[in-house]
């Protein structure tokens, strides 16, 4: 027997015994009836007040499920993992097969890892089914012209069902496996395990929103699914679910070597692999904590740099024009030419708002080229000693989404995972900068505009109003819609401006 079919018999031994136990099926029916009412749930109380209330309009909507329920019946499957694997050499010695599986030329970890497959694809297949009971509501909502259509946004069920499911069943069943193999007492390897579920759930819900991506078991969290720009899979989850699939390799190595069955294979080897698996998954987990952490991190910077120059006095913007061009997803270039009134206290130096992500190429005043700085987010040039002047600027670069409301009252990503209730709806992106769908909003400050990023709407300061006149290039098919009326100017086969 090679090793991959010792695998497949493992899986399939597995598979079989496991839907001999009534446990089995009662959380197989558990799952699927926390999807299917939960699912119900939302398209009946969309169905009844999304008319009337935004919070309901907003959260309960079917076709985004997997944001609202992915992760609590991911939760019930890792529980039904527990309950199938925390006897897994105990099940073997009451059913009289140890000594079977002891005589059989498969070494341990083949034998763990189809068993762990085995367990993977019993706690998956409650998602398919339910995943496909939607797909044929959906097909029967389009045929039939129902009232309202229930169903869910493709690439994120698509990732939960691919990527998020497989990968988190994976390290928790091998994490149960391995507590099984070390504790022995199926009593005491049951709680251990159940307490390590509840600590997971519990750090999920207490640790700030920034920081859940590094442990989510379910897409981004903090990025719901969108039919704006869906995303089937970011940087931040394809490392955190290969980190997962280490881990669960490596505790599968670690549990093949304490595993109560002599086998050929030499233990160092596997110890040797095992810990290089667990550096590999530490290090990718550790990536997403360290990736999400600096970018908070540059938040703070920002704000701080912002607010030491909020009183500084800011000039009048009188007039904007120039050209934008929009790459989705990978460049803008600002080339804009600002008229502007220089304030009445005199300054040696003036100070702009400019996106960090862009580079700034070119600073003329008055047409002269000058000298400027751009640093955390502050450009800033000699004062031109005129009343009024023109400022043109062009710089590129890929914006920076979270630079804005640096002077808010709080940062919802501070807060603990959900405890901001409907304050989530408001959104955490400030603006967006997509493949699919480019949102420049003004206050992520991708046009220059004068003084710091913060103080922009304090009492006593008024708006700043100017006369704007914009042209905007993008790839052919593009729909463009912004401040005044959309006069189209040119098109080509692979671009298009609008005025």
């Amino acid at each position: 027997m090679n090793r991959f079919d010792g695998i497949l018999a493992s899986a399939r031994a597995e598979v079989r015994s496991a839907r001999r136990l009534v446990r089995t099926w009662m959380f197989f029916t558990v799952a699927l009836l926390i999807g299917l009412v939960g699912y119900g749930q939302q398209i009946f109380f969309h169905a009844i007040g999304s008319g009337i209330s935004v919070t309901v309009g907003a959260m309960m909507v079917p076709r985004f499920v997997v944001a609202q329920l992915g992760a609590q019946m991911l939760w019930v499957l890792m529980v039904a993992l527990v309950f199938l694997a925390f006897d897994i050499r105990g099940r073997d010695e009451r059913e009289r097969m140890h000594e079977v599986l002891d005589s059989r030329p498969v070494d341990n970890f083949p034998m763990l890892l189809g068993r762990l497959l085995g367990l993977v694809l019993i706690g998956w297949l409650p998602l398919v089914l339910l995943a496909v009971v939607v797909g044929v509501l959906g097909l029967l909502a389009e045929a039939g012209d129902w009232w309202i259509s229930p169903g869910i946004e493709p690439l994120s069920l698509a990732s939960m069902l691919l990527l998020d499911v497989p990968a988190s069943l994976a390290l928790w069943g091998a994490l149960v496996m391995l507590v099984a193999i070390v504790v022995r007492n199926r009593l005491v390897a049951a709680i251990v395990s159940l307490a390590l579920v509840g600590l997971h759930v519990l750090a999920f819900f207490r640790m700030p929103v920034y920081l859940v991506p590094s442990v989510a078991p379910i897409g981004d969290a903090t990025r719901l699914p969108s039919d704006l720009a869906p995303v089937f899979l970011s940087l931040p989850s394809l490392l955190q679910r290969l980190a997962f699939v280490a881990a669960a390799g490596a505790l599968l190595l670690f549990g093949a070597v304490l595993y109560p069955r002599r086998d050929s294979a030499a233990s160092r080897g596997r110890l040797v692999v095992g810990t290089a698996l667990t550096v590999v998954a530490v290090f990718g987990i550790g990536n997403v904590a360290v990736s999400v952490s600096s970018a908070q991190e540059r938040i703070v910077a920002w704000s701080a740099a912002h607010r030491a120059v909020e009183d500084a006095p800011r000039a009048d913007v009188e007039s904007v024009s120039g050209l934008v061009v929009i790459e989705p997803g990978n460049r803008l270039v600002v080339d804009v030419v600002m008229a502007l009134r220089a304030p009445r206290e005199a300054v040696e130096r003036m100070l702009f708002s400019l996106n960090p992500g862009l580079a700034v190429a070119e600073v003329r005043v008055n047409g002269a080229p000058a000298e400027f700085t751009h640093d955390l987010g502050l450009l800033g040039i000699s004062a031109p000693g005129t009343a009024t002047f023109s400022l043109a600027i062009r710089a590129e670069g890929v914006p920076e989404t979270g630079f804005a409301y640096l002077d808010a009252a709080f940062d919802p990503a501070t807060m603990r995972a959900f405890e901001g209730g409907a304050l989530f709806l408001l959104g955490m992106l400030p603006a967006m900068f997509d493949s699919s769908y480019v949102a420049l909003m003004p206050g992520i400050r991708w046009l220059p505009m004068p003084g710091a990023n913060v103080g922009v709407d304090a009492p006593g300061r008024g708006r700043d109003f100017f006369d704007l006149d914009i042209e905007v290039e993008t790839p052919a098919g593009w729909l463009v819609a912004g401040p005044g009326r959309r006069q189209p100017t040119s098109e080509t086969a692979d671009a298009q401006r609008v005025r």
